[in-house]
């Protein structure tokens, strides 16, 4: 008996040498291929590609856990293995055992169970016994997070008794496979392993007595330059263990099969010294953020297409899970065929969603927020008629509700028992019920997702409902006779929930494959494209800050050592990427976003060794530069176009925005292109002459301020002088990344409490002043305690808001690309909109002043808010409750004359100023949020309030804003850029010396210039 370690260049190629060596003529011999779980639809294609097999008779696939318990069973020896769902279990109830006694950790939350379970299996990974667990002296608190550690895990293991996890499920095959199982018959194969545990090394070692072969694929560098990216911990462990057990090892080379470009970045990437080389086959696209990403790989991809390719022939492999919703929604407008690996787990499928709606009903109790709920959701029945008598009655009491809503009664009553519950299979019964009466509107909504094609989302929740019925079942049966809290019942339902994952397969034959770059595998496809591929994102960085950072396992005594630490991890991370960028035959498209919130992102480390490998074969989407149209012929140049663009059916759309970056002369020649190219019949020359102009809304207010600084600024693009430290403009850039940073992390505003701003401060405010201001700059040390101090004020006022109002954030830096007529586009995008109930309002961040909204909107100086809002009001169909400017100016530049944290208008309604500042509902109380306090004259049970800017209806602001940006679209135009400023804009225009007038009491002046006297 022996194990044989099978080479190769990658862990992709050691796997498929791997897989030659299975002797699929030998029908006695039983061949087994491990693989990790999430590898094992890919496994299986690459078992019938590189045997070249039509079935696999006597091969089968599995993963390290299913392995054994397969083998005992085959051989008729029984055990009791422990399932996902009792792990859950024991982990909530070992915790919450200890939770009185713990002398370090303090909540025990389902995020902390989670991460419990994790540092647990982790230890046992090791072979690290709780009473092996120790520690060093002189250092309390590792001893107090140890002891509590230690407490958890013994409870833990107590709670475990006689069935068998991962660990006691290995030791228990080992034991048996010296005495009852004939394996002889049997050959292993594990393939696409970067790395094993020391537990599972050992479980290795051991079965090699009993087996018939033993095969491990196993990546080795074969250029010295980047020999450092190889962990090489197959190699060394099995080798080390193996002779241990007596058990010889083998290792067998093979030359590497890849070729040509791919071999290039297999011997230089992330190498110190790179060759230098030149290719087409690989491109780098600078892209101005994601939307820009995803909307060039969409195009690129239709226009591949549209020439014969197969949506299959790509796949996308993305930094982080962002990109997932972008890309669905893109790909979906431009009609590509998408299947995104981001599997969810129960509590995000609608059923999930509903059934924690009702434990929180019950939890909370009946009020407003739970009526509207039922009558509002889908899955009781959509009745307007109903939410709009709740509105107008407020209704707030139970039999209020039930007066005018009676067929909610068992509804009503089923929700009110779960506070009566105390057993799991008591809970487990109403909320079964609960789903019975939502069952046939449920399935409709399957049926309506399958008729609008929403394969996967109908897959997922297709699942949902057995899947839930069996966790149900499963807790009713580990609870026994035990008794929760309402609340700790819903923890326990939030684990085991988030614990099952909704399995899909691609709905589609073909499809583009989008993946995460560190966790999904990909296969050898035509085009591979990498999204987001800047520093901080790739290759993944995992940071220092678990339960137990790599310095504490320094210190801490153990026999074994605890792996991974967290270096090791990043390590791996770098390897995956390293893996990833292989699995591609024509080309290699990787793209980044240059800046995000305002903010520049440098380029990721390997793209640059790919640029010094390929050459800079760069494109910036977009942009003019692209067009060399002097070089090439028309139907050349036209050929371009698409490219850039997508395909001839979206060309005008496109071409439209594009127009806005080309100069005038370029615009016209592409113009007279797409109109007379034979390939495009159905674009006429009228249809392609007519402008279509796309223009942000501070463009326009920087119009009315003044047309010649607009001519300046946006026709011919000549950049401002940057000012001294510290600078107003960075400033700006500076908290609305600060700001998006914070409302995204805290999902409930109201709870955050000074240390919380404290510690995001400590954490983000030197990274993003890095970003932002000159190196020398922070040097000086003035500036990074100006921004904390600063920062502190503005987030302390977010947090005084939101504790104040029912509003909440639900989009943050949101794209606007709303027509404001037909041949005008408005872009831009929104600092922050808020929703409640069916009212939203637009939050912009202003660190200049903003006086005088109402006039200045009049004047054409603030128009941004409204067109915003209209847009927003026509995307989601709300209602506009009022648009304000967030004051964030520094104590030290105050310009406001006003004294409110928002600056705008609101919608003259009780209902909305009370969710705006519900603290105005009290008599004799002035907002210091809106400016608004409750009038004293009561009438007939009503009443209204006083001060404040409050507004009848949105409507006719907002089509003022229009008509008059309208207007500003046709004098820009006409070519007017007549230097016509506004009062007090002259005082710093950065452009004054050009211009040559000023403005002096409401009147133009031409400014005299200096002449000086020569000497004689």
């Amino acid at each position: 008996m022996e194990i044989k370690l099978i080479t190769g260049a990658t862990t992709f190629e050691a796997a498929v040498n791997t897989i030659k060596q299975i002797d699929v003529t030998d029908i006695q011999q039983q061949n087994i291929v491990v693989v990790p779980d999430s590898f094992s639809l890919q496994a299986e294609n690459l078992i019938f590609k590189v045997l070249k097999l039509k079935s696999t008779f006597n091969i089968e696939i599995v993963g390290i856990s299913r392995l054994a318990s397969k083998l005992l069973r085959s051989n008729n020896i029984g055990f009791d293995r422990i399932s996902a769902l009792e792990e859950i279990f024991n982990i909530y109830k070992a915790v919450k055992g200890c939770e009185v006694k713990f002398q370090y950790f303090k909540t025990c939350g389902v995020e902390f169970c989670v991460t419990i379970l994790q540092v647990i299996k982790q230890f046992k990974a090791c072979k690290i016994a709780p009473d092996k667990m120790k520690v060093t002296k002189n250092d309390d608190l590792l001893a107090k997070k140890m002891h509590d550690l230690r407490m958890i895990y013994e409870a833990y293991d107590a709670l475990l008794g006689e069935k068998l996890d991962l660990s006691k499920l290995l030791k228990f095959f080992v034991e048996k496979a010296d005495t009852r199982l004939d394996l002889s018959k049997t050959n292993l194969f594990f393939v696409n392993f970067d790395s094993f545990s020391m537990e599972i090394n050992s479980f290795i070692c051991n079965l090699a007595k009993s087996v018939g072969k033993i095969y491990i694929g196993m990546a080795r560098p074969i250029s010295p330059k980047n020999a450092f990216i190889y962990e090489n911990d197959i190699f060394k462990k099995t080798t080390a263990l193996a002779k241990e057990y007596s058990v010889p090892v083998k290792v067998e080379s093979f030359a590497t099969e890849i070729s040509g470009e791919k071999l290039k970045i297999v011997e230089n990437l992330f190498a110190f010294d790179v060759e230098c080389g030149k290719s087409d086959k690989f491109l780098n696209i600078l892209a101005k953020n994601k939307q820009d990403e995803v909307e060039y790989a969409a195009k690129y991809i239709k226009y591949q297409v549209f020439n014969g390719k197969r949506f299959k022939d790509f796949s996308i492999a993305v930094s982080d899970e962002k990109y997932f919703d972008l890309i669905k929604q893109t790909f979906a407008d431009f009609g590509i065929a998408v299947y995104c690996d981001d599997a969810v787990n129960l509590s995000q499928t609608i059923l999930g969603r509903f059934v924690f709606k009702m434990l929180e009903i019950a939890k909370l109790g009946f009020g407003r927020e739970a009526f509207e709920y039922l009558a509002s959701s889908p899955l009781f029945g959509e009745d307007e008629k109903l939410l709009g008598q709740i509105f107008y009655y407020q209704i707030e009491d139970e039999k209020e509700f039930l007066k005018i809503a009676p067929q909610f009664e068992k509804i009503v009553l089923q929700i009110k028992m779960l506070n009566s519950c105390k057993k799991a299979h008591e809970f487990e019964s109403v909320l079964r019920q609960l789903l019975i009466f939502v069952d046939e509107k449920y399935q409709n909504f399957l049926f309506k997702m399958e008729d609008e094609r929403f394969f996967k989302k109908q897959s997922e929740n297709a699942q949902a409902k057995e899947l839930i019925e069996q966790v149900f079942k499963k807790l009713s049966e580990l609870g026994g006779e035990d008794e929760f809290l309402l609340l700790d019942f819903e923890n326990l339902l939030k684990l085991a929930f988030r614990s099952v994952k909704v399995e899909t397969i691609p709905t589609y034959i073909d499809a583009v494959y989008v993946g995460d770059a560190t966790t999904s595998y990909f296969e050898d496809v035509d085009t591979l494209f990498v999204l987001g591929a800047t520093a901080r994102a790739l290759p993944r960085q995992q940071g220092d800050t678990g339960i137990i950072d790599d310095e504490e396992i320094k210190k801490l005594k153990l026999d074994f050592a605890l792996e991974p630490e967290i270096r090791v991890l990043n390590r791996r991370n770098r390897l995956k990427l390293f893996e990833l960028l292989q699995h591609w035959t024509t080309k290699l498209i990787v793209c980044q976003p240059i800046s995000e919130d305002g903010r520049p992102l440098p380029r990721a480390d390997f793209v640059n060794d790919l640029i010094s490998l390929f050459g800079k074969n760069v494109v910036h989407t977009t942009a003019y530069e692209d067009f060399n149209l002097a070089g090439h012929s028309k139907d050349e140049e036209f050929e371009r176009l698409l490219f850039c663009l997508g395909n001839r059916m979206n060309l005008l759309n496109v071409y439209s925005k594009l127009r806005e970056d080309l100069p005038r002369e370029f615009a016209a020649e592409v113009g007279q292109i797409a109109g007379k190219s034979k390939k495009e019949q159905n674009l006429s020359d009228a249809t392609v002459k007519q402008e279509v102009l796309t223009i942000s809304a501070s463009a326009l207010e920087s119009y009315f301020a003044c047309p010649f600084k607009f001519f300046m600024q946006y026709g011919l693009k000549v950049k401002q002088k940057e000012t001294a430290e510290p600078d107003k403009r960075k400033f700006g850039i500076f908290q609305h990344a600060l700001l998006k940073g914070f409302v995204s992390k805290f999902e409930n505003l109201r709870a955050v409490d000074e240390k919380q701003i404290e510690t995001y401060l400590k954490e983000n405010v030197s990274k993003l002043a890095e970003e932002i201001y000159d190196k020398e700059v922070l040097k000086k040390g003035y500036l990074l305690k100006f921004l904390q101090n600063e920062s502190k004020i503005i987030l302390k006022n977010v947090i005084k808001e939101q504790k104040c109002s029912d509003f909440r954030p639900v989009l943050l830096e949101q794209k606007i690309f709303e027509p404001l007529g037909n041949d005008v586009n408005l872009i831009g995008f929104v600092d922050r909109v808020d929703a409640c109930k069916k009212y939203f309002r637009i939050i912009d961040y202003k660190t200049g002043k903003t006086d005088n909204l109402k006039k200045e909107l009049f004047y054409g100086k603030k128009l941004q808010l409204f067109l915003y809002a209209n847009a927003v009001k026509n995307k989601t169909g709300l209602d506009c409750a009022g648009v304000y400017y967030f004051d964030c100016q520094t104590k030290y530049l105050k310009l406001n004359k006003h004294k409110n944290l928002f600056n705008g208008l609101t919608l003259k309604n009780n209902e909305i100023v009370e969710m705006t500042d519900f603290r105005v509902f009290d008599e004799g109380v002035k907002s210091d949020i809106i400016g608004v306090s409750r009038k004293k004259n009561v009438k007939g049970g009503e009443f209204s309030f006083k001060n404040g800017n409050l507004t009848e209806n949105f409507a006719s602001d907002f089509d003022y804003a229009k008509r008059i940006s309208l207007q500003a679209v046709s004098e820009i135009r006409d070519g007017y850029i007549a230097p016509k400023p506004f009062a007090g804009e002259c005082a710093f225009c950065p452009y004054i010396s050009v211009c040559k007038h000023g403005e002096n009491d409401g009147e133009r002046k031409v400014l005299k210039e200096k002449v000086e006297k020569k000497e004689e």
